[in-house]
């Protein structure tokens, strides 16, 4: 299967160092390369892309604009982010709209590479720090118990969707780390079954990525993780 690849990267060496690490590769192709804003809307809207790699600061616009924009044509996209910006605004705005990912700049080809293949996979790549980052996040959903440990705070949302024990059982193992692969093997799934529920997590949470699930199932308090 032929991986179409789009990038959006203002600084020409590491645009053209991006676009041959991709060309190494069999099955994967570019479907844009570009170093504006308004070019990379517009070829969005052309090119039919399974991944994106952005960068966040280019010289017209906010590339943060481009994550709903391409999601909305392609909701299946991987939106993988790779920075100079570090900051945890920059990381939560980029999760919550959407990313798959998020990288700081400096990465090896081959490094570059890995990272696109874990994220084909299901994966979340993310840079250590960028990690961190998000792991704080996700503990200002935690309520400290009796024991002075932590839980994941239960609220009652009598409305809320429902997700099924299958589903959960997923979710709690893409939460750990797992890739689809792997979930599929420790859960005796075929590979589409795995993706089948990962499809209806994210329709019934009205989200377009594991680390958007994770943080609204926990909000929720329908993802238990003890």
């Amino acid at each position: 299967m032929e991986i179409k690849i789009g990038i959006v990267e203002d600084d020409p060496r590491t645009l053209s160092r991006f676009v041959s690490t991709i060309q190494s590769r069999a099955n994967w192709s570019i479907a844009f390369a570009c170093g504006k804003w308004h070019e990379a809307r517009h070829a969005i809207s052309q090119d039919s892309i399974n991944v994106l790699l952005l960068d966040l600061g280019l010289p017209d616009g906010d590339g943060i604009d481009l994550i709903p924009w391409t999601l909305a044509h392609y909701p299946s996209c991987q939106v993988l982010i790779i920075s100079v910006f570090g900051d945890e605004d920059n990381v939560i705005r980029c999760v919550e709209a959407g990313a798959s990912g998020y990288l700081l700049k400096g990465q090896g080809d081959d490094e570059l590479a890995e990272h696109l293949e874990d994220l084909m996979d299901g994966g979340s790549p993310m840079s250590p720090q960028i990690a961190r980052r998000v792991l704080t996040q996700l503990r200002d959903y935690t309520t400290p118990n009796r024991f002075g440990n932590t839980t994941f705070e239960q609220k009652s949302f009598v409305s809320g969707p429902s997700l099924t024990s299958k589903e959960l059982l997923v979710l709690k193992d893409l939460t750990i780390g797992y890739t689809y692969g792997e979930v599929a093997e420790l859960r005796q799934m075929s590979l589409n079954t795995v993706r089948h529920h990962v499809k209806s997590i994210y329709s019934k949470l009205y989200v377009n990525s594991r680390t958007q699930a994770i943080n609204t199932a926990t909000r929720m308090g329908i993802l238990d993780l003890k």
